[in-house]
């Protein structure tokens, strides 16, 4: 197989799944993680900056390690919550949408911390909110997508995944060293990433709101 025909085939899968996630619901959940992405490439570059401001562990690569495990410890768990409240009544659409606004509120709240409290708190609510939509939005595409489709509408998904934190990221970045403080970038950022999100629920033709956020083994 050639370097071109390499180029062919992806292109056109991109293509194909582009064309399946027209479908709202199914759109809804391929693109679901995209804005949460945006917001989170904002509080990792605030994540950055606040262990070195807030050396709690004492240095800055310690507390930073230290973050990134509670944030960790959080996508294990906000899942697990995640998946007993659906099991005990809850519909999954609620969840997810309260899933995504503490996702928003984390990366948020990281950016503002002024204190080892605040930072602790907010690297695991953004962990919980962003495991939980993670999986949420995952199984939304299998059980929604058609098989012959679900791989190429899971790595469009993990794309936008991509794509969306690299860029947050690399924006943050720049406004930061041009003399902006990221707090308020991040309510800014964060905010509108929230009314996507919003939006691009508000337009799916919700199905199985029902079914656990957790794949069926």
């Amino acid at each position: 197989m050639t370097r071109e025909s390499v180029w062919r085939a992806g292109a056109r899968d991109l293509r194909d799944a582009l064309r399946a996630s027209r479908e709202p619901s199914l759109r809804a959940a391929v693109f679901g993680k995209t804005p949460m992405a945006v917001a989170g490439g904002v509080g990792w570059v605030a994540l950055n900056l606040n262990a070195q401001a807030l050396p709690f562990a004492g240095g800055a690569a310690a507390t930073l390690g230290a973050l990134q495990a509670l944030r960790g410890a959080g996508t294990g768990v906000g899942p697990l919550a995640a998946n007993h409240v659906i099991g005990r009544g809850a519909r999954a659409h609620i969840v997810a949408h309260v899933a995504a606004i503490a996702t928003f509120a984390g990366a948020i709240g990281i950016a503002m911390a002024d204190s080892a409290a605040a930072a602790l708190a907010s690297v695991f609510i953004w962990g919980a909110g962003g495991g939980s939509l993670w999986v949420i939005t995952q199984t939304e595409i299998q059980q929604r997508g058609l098989p012959a489709m679900r791989g190429r509408l899971l790595s469009l998904d993990a794309l936008g995944f991509t794509v969306g934190m690299s860029g947050g990221a690399l924006v943050t970045g720049v406004v930061v060293d041009s003399g902006l403080d990221v707090g308020p970038l991040a309510i800014a950022v964060g905010s509108l990433a929230a009314v996507a999100w919003f939006w691009v629920r508000g337009r799916a033709v919700t199905r199985a709101t029902g079914a656990s956020p957790m794949p069926a083994s």
